[in-house]
């Protein structure tokens, strides 16, 4: 796994140093022959950070499971944007991604003749590097402050993760604490599967160095590897996010 992650980091910085470079048309009225700047499509590296707003679809062929409650977090990376015209562009990047889900639960453990009933409170708390792959569109191009529109998809590489909370027995009111590690991988050890795909949508405003955007990541595939009877757990993250461009 950490191979995979070393890699991904080290062809993303390749990337960006290769286009790190911003290029602007020039119209052929105003070139000279000795003018060498190249007619390209300008480039834009932005610092992006902000809230995440996390969960889990949960579901199997007889019904939805509505268990987990919405986990706050953060993301934070670096974009790179190709705007090939005044109101299309493409952005990719490399973010750290926060998800997962709260939970709050009563339930009980035992035989049928002495049944302990316990209230269980915590979090799964899952890290990810993602990777987005966006096209976005801008409504109003000529304006000093933008609005735009993004729409694409993501990938996501598990890195690590905690399930922290406490458990305390109704019976006698004593708390037990837990904090146990979350691997990611394809074995019967891993919690959840290495990688994750799925949707982007959002919008946004352009303030020329800065941006804010809202956007929605929607998760196609499951995370887990257990399929029996049709179940599926799938993340789902309402991102709230400011960029400043370099």
């Amino acid at each position: 796994m950490k191979k995979s992650i070393y890699l991904s980091v080290f062809i993303l910085a390749m990337y960006f140093n290769a286009f790190s470079q911003d290029y602007y048309y020039i119209p052929d009225s105003k070139k000279s022959k000795s003018d060498t700047t190249k007619n390209e499509s300008k480039t834009v590296l932005r610092i992006k950070g902000g809230l995440n707003l996390s969960n889990q679809f949960e579901r199997d062929d007889e019904e939805i499971y509505h268990g987990s409650l919405i986990k706050p977090g953060f993301h934070l990376g670096i974009t790179t944007e190709f705007q090939f015209s005044e109101i299309f562009s493409f952005e990719t990047g490399l973010l750290i991604s926060t998800k997962g889900y709260r939970y709050d639960y009563q339930s009980f453990y035992g035989d049928i003749r002495d049944l302990t009933y316990f209230k269980s409170i915590g979090s799964v708390n899952l890290v990810y590097l993602d990777i987005p792959l966006m096209v976005k569109f801008y409504f109003n191009p000529k304006a000093p402050q933008k609005l735009y529109g993004i729409l694409g998809s993501y990938i996501s590489v598990g890195i690590g993760g905690t399930d922290k909370g406490k458990d305390t027995d109704l019976d006698d009111g004593s708390i037990e604490k837990f904090s146990n590690n979350i691997t990611f991988g394809y074995n019967d050890e891993a919690w959840y599967n290495l990688f994750d795909f799925g949707l982007i949508a959002g919008i946004g405003a352009d303030f020329n160095r800065y941006q804010i955007g809202l956007a929605y990541n929607f998760g196609l595939i499951s995370i887990d590897d257990y399929f029996d009877d049709g179940y599926v757990i799938k993340n789902r993250v309402l991102q709230l996010s400011v960029a400043y461009k370099f």
